[in-house]
Order: C-alpha cells, then sequence, then structure tokens
C-alpha cells in the first residue's frame, strides 16, 4: 500500500512515517518494476506500536531498540518507567512549591528557590537541567547536546557542588555560539533527548573500541572515518556539515584558549564518574595510537604491527 493509506491508518503523518523510515524503525520493501515503496501490514503494525509508545514520552532510539529486542522488552519498559516514576517525583516537589506559593503570595521567591533547588540536587537529572535554566537557547542546548549523556549524577557532595559553580562561571564568560541559520534552526527544533541518546551511543561505541587492543581498535575506528567522510562527500550533506564542522571548532577553539581544560574538563570530570571514565579511555586509546590530526583536522594514526595484541585497558 501507499504512503497515504498509511497515514490514514495509522493516524501519523507522512512526515512521521518517513523520519521512522530513516531512522531504521521501519524497513519498507521497493516495488523493483517502478521503484515506489510498498507498505506492509507488519509496517503498519510497527507504526501502531511507535505511535502508542511516543505518545508514553519513549525516545525514538529506546523505540528502536524495543522493536529489534523482543526479549529485552520487559527490561527497556522497566527503564522507561523508572524515568516515569522519576518525573513523577520531581513533579511532586514543584505541586508543593505551588501550594505554597498560594497559600502566600507574599512568598520570599529567593527562599523558595533555594528549597527548590536543595530538594532537586539529589536528582540524577539536576546538573542537565540546571545548564538548561542557567544557559537558555542555543548555547546552552549545544552543552546540554554534547555532554548531556554524562550529566547523570546528583551534586551529592561539596566538592562536586564546587565543581559545578566554577564550571558555570566558565560558560558564563565563554564567546557566544554563532551558527549559520540553517544549523541554528536544526538545533532549536530537533529534540534534544534525542541528540543526547545518540552521543551517549557514541560515547559507548568509542569506549568500546578502546577496550579493543591496538590492531582491532585502529581497524575500526578507520571504518568509522570513511563512514563519516561518505557523509561528508555527500551533495546533500557536505556543506552543511562544513559550516557546522568550521563553527564547532571555532567554538572549541575559543574555549580552549580560555581554559577549557583546567576549568570545564577537570570540573566536569569532578562532577561526573561517567565522563572522568571516558576521559581516561580516550587518553590510553590516542596514546596506543598515537592519534594526532593534522592542519585541516583530519585524524592520523600510527600503523599497528599485526602482532600486536595488547589491550587498550592497560594503564597510559
Amino acid at each position: 500500500m501507499k504512503i497515504n493509506e498509511v497515514a490514514k491508518k495509522t493516524g501519523l503523518t507522512k512526515k512521521a512515517i518517513r523520519y521512522y523510515e530513516e531512522k531504521e524503525l521501519i524497513c519498507v520493501n521497493i516495488n523493483e518494476e517502478n521503484g515506489y515503496k510498498v507498505y506492509s501490514q507488519d509496517n503498519i503494525d510497527d507504526l501502531q506500536v511507535i505511535a502508542f509508545l511516543r505518545n508514553m514520552d519513549m525516545p525514538v532510539l529506546t523505540i528502536k531498540e524495543y522493536l529489534l529486542s523482543p526479549n529485552n522488552r520487559g527490561e527497556i519498559l522497566n527503564k522507561h518507567l523508572g524515568y516515569i516514576q522519576h518525573q513523577m517525583n520531581q513533579l511532586d516537589v514543584v505541586k508543593e512549591m505551588i501550594y505554597k506559593l498560594m497559600g502566600n503570595e507574599k512568598q520570599d521567591y529567593t527562599v523558595l528557590n533555594d528549597q527548590l533547588m536543595h530538594r532537586q540536587q539529589n536528582s540524577s537529572d539536576y546538573v542537565l537541567k540546571q545548564l538548561a535554566h542557567l544557559f537558555p537557547g542555543i548555547f546552552g542546548k549545544y552543552i546540554v547536546i554534547h555532554f548531556g549523556s554524562f550529566l547523570n549524577e546528583p551534586l551529592d557532595t561539596k566538592e562536586k557542588q564546587a565543581a559545578f559553580e566554577a564550571m558555570v562561571t566558565y560558560l558564563d564568560e565563554a564567546e557566544p555560539i554563532v551558527l549559520p541559520e540553517e544549523i541554528r534552526m536544526y538545533l532549536e527544533e530537533i529534540d534534544t533527548g534525542e541528540l543526547i541518546k545518540h552521543y551517549t551511543h557514541v560515547h559507548e561505541h568509542l569506549i568500546e573500541i578502546a577496550q579493543m587492543n591496538a590492531k582491532d581498535a585502529k581497524e575500526k575506528l578507520e571504518k568509522d572515518l570513511d563512514g563519516y567522510r561518505d557523509i561528508c562527500d555527500d551533495k546533500d550533506y557536505s556543506n552543511y556539515f562544513k559550516q557546522f564542522k568550521h563553527q564547532n571548532e571555532v567554538f572549541r577553539k575559543n574555549l580552549q584558549e580560555n581554559g577549557y581544560y583546567e576549568k570545564f574538563v577537570e570540573n566536569m570530570r569532578v562532577i561526573s564518574r561517567s565522563y572522568d571514565e571516558y576521559i581516561l579511555n580516550m587518553q590510553r586509546l590516542e596514546k596506543r595510537l598515537n592519534i594526532r590530526y593534522d592542519a585541516e583536522g583530519r585524524i592520523l594514526m600510527d600503523d599497528v604491527e599485526d602482532n600486536e595484541e595488547d589491550n587498550m585497558l592497560d594503564p597510559p
């Protein structure tokens, strides 16, 4: 059947259906005679599952995992239930503050805010939400997208609180991000949670590579880089990627010139154990393969002997 009929049967828009195709949540057959897509009943069944789970606020990448891993669906649903319960707990705190305000409109908002923040500090997503609130707009979204996968621990010690305050001060003094209109609009419209999920997979993938022996790690990195180059060479995407890469390099250079490693990275390592682990793994990987960059930002690596079977988990 055609996409119009599928949209009618599922209640989804054609854009949504194409988006789920692009994200590989459904696989559509092609009519070899005319090249048109032919949607099956299985596609409709999957799309109805997708529509239901999206209405339960389940991220697209999690839904993909749900569809591809029938044996793990109980675990996936349980994790999502935990997320929903956490959101409910946070809303209970907010509801309590609203009742306080309704009972006395002359409440000191500074005191209320301090109470609210104190109650929320032990929440695993406190740092993530605070960065989004403290830096509204593209700048905050950029930071949250790139580092959100590591910001999942509470500020439960004075050391972490001090590190967070130092990091916020550093970011507040950083130059604003200037992005091309197309990229700015994309970042404004995209689901932040989906991008954080994407970067989480990227970081986990890199850690897996870091734990391989040197030869396998080099081969895997080269394969990944070949795929990235194919995307950059695509006419439809090359200009977009070049613009984004250039602006990203300008922004990172500005941060680095103003103490990025000392004031941001080191404080992030205090705030987040997972970020500290990630940095250690990347340092080991870079040292083993002597990873470096040429003048145009291309990644260079040393050759690895076939008999080198050392493990990346060895100390640097």
